[in-house]
């Protein structure tokens, strides 16, 4: 590996001391070939654990010292580091209804209910293969 790349690599992992899977996602292509920028958008697990120094981190980067979940913070990421140009056309609004609903486990979990049938089952896995035909979004 490249020094460059090898230095980038390291730089994606941001070290908080409540949450080790920090990670910016600067660098990644789009469809269209151009690449998401450092510093814009980032990924994570749980953020309940982070501490006061980690939070004031985030804030220095824009995230927010108050974000407390995953989805408060992607949600203030969002609004301060939106896409701009053709990309945010394509992807603010499957962003937008991970935001509102859930990932997609969730949102199939909400729509079958508690205690599904089978044929409700099946009823929710065609919509889901139809929306993956049809290249729309699958909601809750």
């Amino acid at each position: 590996m490249g020094a460059v790349s090898q230095t980038r690599s390291l730089e994606r992992r941001i070290e908080l001391a409540g949450q080790d899977n920090f990670r910016d996602l600067g660098g990644y292509r789009t469809r269209d070939g151009r690449a998401l920028r450092w510093g814009r958008l980032y990924r994570s697990d749980a953020l309940a654990d982070l501490s006061d120094d980690d939070l004031a981190y985030l804030e220095a980067l824009g995230a927010g010292g108050s974000a407390r979940t995953a989805g408060e913070l992607w949600r203030v990421l969002l609004e301060r580091h939106a896409l701009e140009g053709p990309a945010s056309a394509e992807f603010l609004p499957a962003l937008e209804l991970i935001l509102s609903e859930g990932c997609l486990a969730q949102r199939i979990v909400r729509r079958l209910g508690a205690e599904p049938s089978r044929e409700q089952l099946r009823s929710v896995y065609r919509e889901l293969a139809g929306c993956l035909r049809e290249g729309s979004l699958f909601r809750a």
